[in-house]
């Protein structure tokens, strides 16, 4: 990584989709000043993605910026409702400030959100043959834990 990422010129970089890639890459490669760049001209140049949002809250929660924190997740859980990322990070903080009120509805949140993934098929399946895909065996149908935590991202272990 680190290879492709020094052959990469990010200073006539443009495009708000590669800079969120990168910006991503950056982030849990370690190199968090580099990302925030990149993350922070991705977002000036496109303000709908709502995974450069999730990458810019955990670069401020490894800073320990609540109140950023929580604004980048809120402002990505309204860009899309339906991901099961920003609600599980925001329900994993709340756990660890001993908020169980609002851990309650967000892990609840991330958890419906997870379970409602389905395969690139489904909606094609539905729409064309009037019938549902196949169950995704991967995604449990039971109430377990998620697969990501805070301790996940590399950068945040204490």
């Amino acid at each position: 990584i680190n290879k492709i990422l020094k052959s990469i010129d990010f200073t006539g970089l443009h495009d708000p989709i590669l800079l969120a890639k990168y910006g991503k890459i950056l982030l849990h490669s370690g190199k968090i000043n580099e990302a925030r760049q990149c993350l922070e001209q991705s977002a000036k140049s496109l303000p709908n993605l709502n995974r450069t949002w999730l990458n810019l809250a955990l670069i401020a929660i490894s800073e320990k910026d609540t109140s950023d924190f929580e604004l980048y997740m809120k402002r990505s859980m309204l860009l899309d409702g339906n991901d099961y990322l920003p609600p599980h990070y925001l329900a994993e903080y709340y756990h660890r400030s001993g908020d169980g009120k609002n851990y309650d509805i967000h892990i609840g949140k991330a958890h419906k959100n997870y379970q409602n993934l389905c395969s690139k098929y489904y909606f094609k399946s539905l729409n064309w043959y009037d019938c549902e895909s196949f169950k995704n065996d991967i995604i449990p149908d039971s109430p377990a834990p998620l697969p990501l935590n805070l301790q996940s991202v590399v950068f945040l272990r204490e």
